[in-house]
């Protein structure tokens, strides 16, 4: 397994229904910029280094 980013889709999802009417109508044309929290979701792709915290991981 893959060490992965987990995103919020639904919210995601929710957001872009709410800005698509707007940019189809041409009344949003600028660039939309948001922060959504993700989680790093370690698997069996890295390798633990020493007896640390979970940021020293090997790839």
């Amino acid at each position: 397994m893959l060490t992965t980013v987990a995103l919020p889709k639904e919210e995601m999802g929710r957001f872009a229904v709410l800005l698509l009417p707007d940019r189809i109508e041409g009344k949003h044309q600028s660039e939309v910029v948001m922060e959504l929290k993700g989680k790093l979701l370690i698997r069996e792709s890295v390798k633990r280094y020493g007896d640390n915290d979970w940021s020293d991981y090997v790839i």
